[in-house]
């Protein structure tokens, strides 16, 4: 069985801003921040590629060379936890994440990052978002960026 080791690096596609979504901005400072909603997936089950089946090669994680790619090690994802809370703001259920291959036909690279046990509520997939957005570093910043 295939396994995502702790060291592996991950890419992550961020589109180009003018597929009508903001999923980045740039800082008066002139950083790329990169928002929550960038790592966004209906099904709670976030695409990643993985860096070495790729060759290294963040390019090959572009739909078009005007998008973007972010890196993360496969160790730090690990590392977030995030907790559903009651609506008095205590923790009732912690999530661990985990970073499973997920092979395509059209990307052997493809992993999905994903919490155990599953998150239900949008607030706390938006948490686990954030987290993600802050652990992520620019290899390839978008078009309209670089």
């Amino acid at each position: 069985m295939d396994v995502v080791s702790d060291d592996e690096l991950l890419y992550r596609r961020i589109p180009y801003a003018a597929e009508g979504q903001f999923f980045y901005s740039l800082q008066p400072d002139g950083t790329v921040r990169i928002s929550s909603s960038a790592f966004g997936d209906r099904n709670r089950r976030i695409s990643v590629d993985r860096a070495q089946l790729n060759n290294f090669d963040p390019a090959k994680t572009q739909a078009t060379s005007d998008d973007g790619v972010v890196q993360l090690l496969t160790r730090s994802v690990r590392n977030v936890s995030v907790s559903t809370n009651d609506k008095d703001g205590r923790p009732v259920q912690q999530h661990f994440l985990d970073v499973m291959p997920a092979p395509l036909p059209e990307n052997p690279a493809h992993a999905e990052i994903t919490a155990h046990p599953e998150i239900v509520k949008d607030n706390t997939f938006k948490r686990l978002r954030e987290q993600l957005a802050r652990l992520s570093v620019w290899v390839i910043y978008p078009v309209d960026c670089r």
